[in-house]
């Protein structure tokens, strides 16, 4: 049988003033503009996740969001099949999810559907944003 990937996308334009957004990295929302995204504050971010970049978003300039389905990600770790993944740092990459009540709070951004032994790895995540979550 021939493999399926079916995908949603959304354009949001990059809100960075100066800073590029790479290919295959999580973006949030900006809750401040409609229709914009920017790079995560940090680790173990709690802000709203919007999606993942198809490709580089140049400063101020529009670009495709994966919103639903597989989307490939850049890993800031080693990864293993079946992780769960959340924001690793200001790059937009992830990394596992850690285990027990110090999580909670996540915002999650989905399940490794590969593997990633160092930072930069790319893999498939099987994306289920969620910007809640309770341990």
């Amino acid at each position: 049988m021939a493999e399926q990937n079916k995908i949603a996308t959304q354009t949001f334009v990059n809100g960075e003033a100066s800073s590029t957004i790479s290919q295959y990295r999580v973006a949030i929302l900006d809750t401040t503009t409609e229709g914009q995204v920017k790079l995560p504050s940090g680790a173990n971010s709690v802000e709203k996740i919007a999606g993942v970049t198809e490709a580089d978003i140049s400063a101020t300039r529009a670009g495709s969001l994966v919103i639903a389905g597989i989307a490939y990600c850049t890993a800031a770790a080693a990864i293993s099949i079946g992780d769960v993944l959340v924001i690793a740092d200001t790059a937009g990459r992830v990394r596992p999810k850690a285990s027990g009540a110090t999580a909670q709070g996540l915002a999650i951004v989905g399940v490794a559907l590969g593997t990633a032994t160092t930072s930069g790895d790319q893999l498939p995540v099987m994306l289920e944003i969620r910007n809640a979550y309770a341990s």
